[in-house]
């Protein structure tokens, strides 16, 4: 038999291992203990110090990245020009991300605060 005719006329079983048989737990399988009207009592030990340490860990790190957004969240960072702007949209994202909520994302201000710098002369003082 080619392989083709094989999926289209598979073999039949032999009855062995159809769903009644009592090897595949069917409905004349042996009761062992398990199933409906049986208690099953199960002691599990697990240390999860690891997990616990990594958790903190991360939840320090996320604290810290919710710092960093704010500062560039404030006004003369992510306002000054596009680029500032979409680092803050960025890290806002990547942020909200890992806690599980939906972005705050920023829109583009009316004016970028660079081009504003342009219309001022910066003149540092000089001490003789």
């Amino acid at each position: 038999m080619r392989r083709c005719d094989m999926a289209e006329n598979p073999r039949e079983s032999n009855g062995g291992y159809g769903p009644e048989s009592p090897d595949n737990g069917g409905l004349n399988a042996p009761t062992t203990g398990v199933g409906p009207g049986r208690d099953l009592t199960l002691r599990l030990d697990v240390d999860v110090s690891d997990a616990l340490t990594g958790l903190k860990a991360l939840s320090g790190r996320v604290a810290k990245a919710n710092e960093m957004l704010a500062v560039q969240g404030a006004s003369g960072n992510w306002n000054y020009d596009p680029y500032m702007h979409g680092l803050y949209n960025g890290m806002e994202f990547a942020i909200a991300l890992v806690e599980g909520r939906e972005p705050a994302f920023r829109s583009s201000p009316d004016e970028w605060l660079r081009d504003r710098a342009e219309d001022f002369e910066f003149r540092p003082e000089v001490s003789e």
